[in-house]
Order: structure tokens, then sequence, then C-alpha cells
């Protein structure tokens, strides 16, 4: 591998609030204290760190709710690293440079999934875990039949959420993921369960669905056969693509399609977004629902907030 090894430097881990809510009691109609956790963009896609308390509005439930205090989080971050390259290798560097960007800022979990998903590194900031499990995302055995990447991104969400950290999900993809019968809501509840950022890169370009049956073609068991799988396919790649489009959205996260060989840059912003986001504490007069909904925006121009649309549990 021609890349550099990852950083041998790895920081002391602060333990602070989770993604959620503080534990403060509603008793006799005290108000409740929350936290959310969101990152703000420039046109130029990097990263914001500047903003003040008073360039935020935050609404709870269509309700203005007011907001305490806003800073930079210092919470570690805990990010399951999901890689469904087809065994090509084509996100080993750009896996190397996410880790390198944030090492030291908390733990990361590598799964390769060519077809069913493969643990190569439990979560862990030790260079001497990590570095193996990169190595490994090099050219491997690629197998047709398909990636499961849904379950995969199932179990992280299932898996990701610890206390005392930030929890996100990174998946990179390069498409022919298998069918699935798992439901989009199901993979969503859970990202928003565990309060964990989503964010995707896809490779576009990459995913051949197939034709289908000519419409002058007597049908035959096999055409029958071959449509039935297509059409699971199609199906499947649509559960994806909402997992992916809107899951990523409705976390505070983004989906990123891109042609471009390398994505050094791409994961670099997404890496300074996971690791830049603002801690901010808001009240509410009451226990809410997890369906309520969750606004957050900014009075400053030209600038983007990415945060979670409902509330984490």
């Amino acid at each position: 591998m021609s890349h550099r090894f990852l950083k041998l430097t790895v920081g002391v881990f602060m333990v602070g609030a989770g993604v959620a809510f503080s534990p403060a009691a509603n008793l006799a109609g005290q108000a409740l204290t929350r936290t959310v956790h969101v990152a703000v963009t420039d046109k130029a896609g990097t990263t914001v760190t500047d903003m003040r308390a008073d360039e935020f509005e935050l609404k709870y439930a269509g309700k203005a709710a007011p907001i305490t205090d806003v800073k930079i989080a210092t919470t570690p971050v805990r990010v399951a690293l999901i890689i469904a390259d087809r065994g090509a290798g084509i996100f080993q560097a750009g896996t190397l440079n996410f880790v390198n960007a944030l090492l030291g800022k908390g733990e990361f979990s590598i799964t390769s999934v060519v077809t069913q998903p493969e643990r190569f590194a439990d979560y862990s900031g030790d260079v001497s875990v990590l570095k193996p499990a990169v190595i490994q995302l090099q050219r491997r055995n690629s197998n047709q039949g398909g990636a499961q990447l849904v379950d995969a991104i199932l179990a992280a969400a299932k898996e990701v959420k610890k206390e005392g950290f930030r929890p996100s999900i990174v998946v990179m993809r390069a498409g022919g993921e298998a069918p699935t019968s798992t439901r989009s809501e199901t993979v969503r509840e859970e990202i928003r369960k565990s309060g964990a950022v989503l964010y995707a890169i896809s490779r576009t370009g990459t995913q051949s669905m197939g034709g289908g049956q000519s419409a002058t073609t007597a049908p035959t068991a096999a055409s029958v056969s071959r449509d039935n799988a297509e059409s699971e396919i199609r199906e499947g790649q649509l559960t994806l693509g909402t997992i992916l489009g809107e899951g990523s959205r409705e976390s505070g996260g983004r989906h990123v399609q891109t042609v471009a060989p390398s994505i050094k840059d791409l994961v670099e912003q997404i890496a300074s977004e996971i690791g830049n986001r603002y801690e901010i504490t808001y009240t509410i007069p009451q226990a809410g629902r997890p369906n309520d909904k969750l606004e957050v925006s900014t009075k400053r121009k030209d600038v983007t907030v990415l945060a979670p649309i409902r509330v984490p549990n």
C-alpha cells in the first residue's frame, strides 16, 4: 500500500454527554434539558466552526425552544465504517484518509461488505487494531452474489450507540447490492433510536440493473425467474436508496454520489463535519414523543446546517 499508514498518536478521550438528552427530571413542570449535535458548512463545503449561540434558531414539535448553550462538542466520536466495494479495494485510501482525520478523537469499527458483512476491526482507537483492518481493504476476492449492505447498516445502527460517545455511521459503496426484505423504515428507525448521524458515499455508474424481458418475446420459466430476480433487485435498490438518502438527511448527515476517482477531499470533509459538530443545549416544557420534529436553522447567510429532523431516544 503506497499510502502512509495511520498516525501513531492517539489522544485521551473525554467523556461527555451523549447525542440524546440529559437526564434532567421533569418534576412539577420543570423544563427538560436536551442536547443535539449539528454541523454547519459554507458554500464550499468547508466546516464552519465560529458560530455563535444567537445565530442558531431551534424549534421542537413546531414551537420555538430556548437555546441555553452552544459549543463545539468535545465528546469523542464512535464511527461504524461500512465499506461495500465489491472486493475491488477502491475505498482503501479513502478509509485511511477518514480514520487519520479523526484519529485520537474517538473509536472506529471497520466492516467489509463484499457479500455478507465481515468485521475487520471492532471499535477501537488503537492504531495496532485499525492499521491491519485498513490493509485488508485492498483488492480481495469478489463475489457476484451481491452485497448485503442494508443488513450491515441495520446491524451498525443497533450497536453504534454507547454512553459518552457521539455515534456515526459512514458508508462507502460501489453498488451491486443484494435484494433485501428489510424495510427502509425499520433501518431508519434504528438509526434514529441510536442517535447516530449517517453519511454515505456512492460511486456512480457502477450499478448495472440489467434489461427486462422484450415485449415481443414469449415468457419462459427462465425469463420469468430472471424478471422476478430483477424486480427484487430494483425493490432492494429502492430500499437502500431511501435509507441512504432519507436516512442520512433525517439524521443530520448526507449522501454524496460521485464519479471522482479519488474521494480524499470528500472523506476529509465528512470527517470534519463529524468531528466539529456543535453541541446545542435547549429546553422544552415537557417530555415529547420520538417522532416530534426538530428543526435547527441559522440566521447567518450562505451556510447550511446539518441537523437531525427527528428526536433520538
